[in-house]
């Protein structure tokens, strides 16, 4: 049986392993896929102006304002089908898949994704001109002094050297000021977004850089402010200004008078605008730079010099296995924190249903009832931004809390199946014998319910692993969220989203294992006759 299991599990490592080496293909897969997609739509004339557009799939990222720029536009205006992504990476597949015919994009975002994706250009026509600022909470008293700090330094030329530093070719001047003044008057917490240069994007170190964040440095500076910088999803950076968790937020946030509503915004920083990206296989050939050859780099090399290149690109480059190594670490503190502390809740839950009337059990079956029917990233960020908004909670000890709350749900229900599995003769004997109740539970109902138990719990237990891959919406940098960050600094689409599903595979497997050990001690067949006959006397 365990020569079996064994090699099972090597089996799926093995198809796992494949699935990395095979990864740079899914590329040229994408490719062939739009080779055909042109080819068997060879009727339909190229794009040749926005009106083209009408009744094409343009995706976005969430959260963003592409979606009202569009619908401002005169020409697109409720004419297209927009797709939402979570990550710019997972528009640049999506476009190249052919499930999307354009990215909305900001225009210094675009630039840089056109110059890795040589078969991509920005199309000329530009959506919508924009502004992006730096968002503040209502009422901020720093938004007066920030602003003032950025017209000061505006008029120093800060915006020009900006602009050369993150906006040229000079790899090594691309890093940020070091935060070497002392800070008088406190910090400040900047939440931003990570996702393609040059606004904001992963490090060497696994934290942002970029022209926004360096931007922010640069202020924060001549106001005598240290700043503390957390990595955000996107749509999780206004939530973080409503509930006192950031001072100020955002890398090319667009402002809007939506996002005025919610709130304010520091004067305009940089001048841009939203582009459509798009193939250039899909556009009039007249409208292609002329310099532009539209030969994707890339693939030059070979099969497995383009392995070497991804493995280099995701896990070397700028010691990005590090960023791996701290999602990991996250991720199992989290799940085995949850797990721990999660048993003793549902244990102890149980013990109160079984000990109270039913006006407690009500109680505690409702409340554990809207645990179980909220999705777990949903209670999440209301645990975060509403719960504990104005507190300096971690977003660590959050998510501890909150998957602490649903495994200790599912412990509860466990308890009380298992329980009940348990024939009620057993306890009749037992009080027949002149055992009192907590006797009769704790050593006889208890280990042979947890026999029932111990399958179900081991299935918890991994989908317990599986669900910690939300905690990203709350700036907590998990397992998957890393992959995000990597992916969307490398533009590798499929690499280290494999690396990170082997991952959690194994780390699935491994808690397996420890919950299977577990059963051992508690499975009266397992046990060696010496230990079940202590102190009987008997013979042979």
């Amino acid at each position: 049986m365990k020569k079996r299991l064994l090699f099972k599990n090597l089996t799926f490592c093995l198809a796992f392993l494949v699935l990395v080496f095979l990864s740079p293909l899914f590329q040229g897969f994408q490719g062939i896929q739009a080779w055909a997609a042109s080819g068997s739509n060879a009727t339909i004339s190229p794009i040749s102006s926005l009106s083209d557009f009408i009744g094409k799939n343009i995706s976005i990222l969430n959260g963003s304002t592409f979606d009202v720029h569009i619908q401002k536009n005169p020409i697109l205006k409720g004419d297209v089908n927009i797709l939402y992504q979570n990550s710019d990476i997972d528009s640049i597949s999506s476009l190249l898949s052919g499930k999307s015919d354009a990215i909305a994009m900001d225009m210094p975002i675009a630039a840089m994704v056109v110059s890795e994706h040589k078969e991509l250009m920005i199309f000329p026509e530009v959506i919508m001109e924009d502004q992006y600022g730096f968002g503040f909470r209502k009422g901020s008293p720093l938004l007066a002094p920030f602003n003032e700090a950025m017209r000061k330094l505006e008029s120093q030329g800060l915006n020009e050297k900006m602009s050369t530093k993150w906006m040229g070719t000079d790899e090594e001047e691309k890093v940020l000021i070091p935060q070497d003044w002392e800070g008088k008057n406190g910090t400040l917490r900047y939440w931003v977004n990570t996702g393609t240069p040059p606004m904001s994007y992963l490090g060497p170190d696994g934290t942002p850089i970029g022209y926004a964040v360096d931007f922010v440095l640069h202020i924060a500076r001549e106001m005598d402010y240290k700043v503390e910088i957390t990595e955000c999803a996107f749509d999780g950076l206004i939530p973080a200004l409503q509930g006192g968790k950031a001072d100020l937020a955002g890398r090319s946030m667009s402002i809007t008078e939506e996002r005025l509503q919610k709130i304010d915004f520091s004067d305009p920083f940089f001048e841009g605008g939203s582009v459509l990206v798009v193939k250039k296989a899909d556009v009039d050939s007249s409208m292609i730079p002329k310099e532009d050859d539209g030969q994707k780099n890339s693939g030059k090399g070979g099969f497995f010099n383009s392995i070497r290149s991804s493995f280099r690109r995701t896990f070397v480059e700028e010691s990005r296995w590090k960023v791996f190594l701290t999602g990991l670490f996250n991720t199992l503190i989290i799940t085995f924190s949850s797990m721990i502390f999660g048993c003793i809740l549902g244990f102890l839950l149980f013990l109160l249903c079984r000990k109270t009337g039913k006006a407690v059990r009500g109680i505690v079956h409702g409340v554990t009832g809207v645990i179980v029917g909220i999705p777990a990233v949903v209670l999440l960020m209301v645990l975060f931004y509403v719960v504990f908004g104005k507190s300096t909670i971690t977003g660590m000890l959050v998510s501890i809390i909150a998957f602490t709350l649903i495994f200790g749900t599912s412990v509860l229900q466990m308890l009380q199946t298992g329980t009940n599995a348990v024939d009620l003769g057993q306890t009749e004997g037992a009080y027949a014998l002149g055992f009192n109740d907590n006797q009769t539970f704790f050593r006889f109902i208890l280990p042979q319910a947890i026999l029932h138990i111990l399958p179900i719990f081991k299935s918890e237990v991994s989908s317990l692993l599986k669900a910690t891959a939300v905690v990203g919406y709350i700036a907590v940098q998990d397992l998957t969220r890393a992959g995000d960050m990597v992916r969307n600094r490398t533009f590798e689409a499929f690499f280290s989203l494999i690396f990170v599903a082997i991952v959690y595979y194994l780390a699935g497997k491994l808690l397996g294992g420890l919950v299977s050990l577990l059963g051992e001690r508690f499975d009266p067949m397992r046990r060696k006759k010496e230990k079940i006959l202590k102190g009987v006397n008997y013979h042979d």
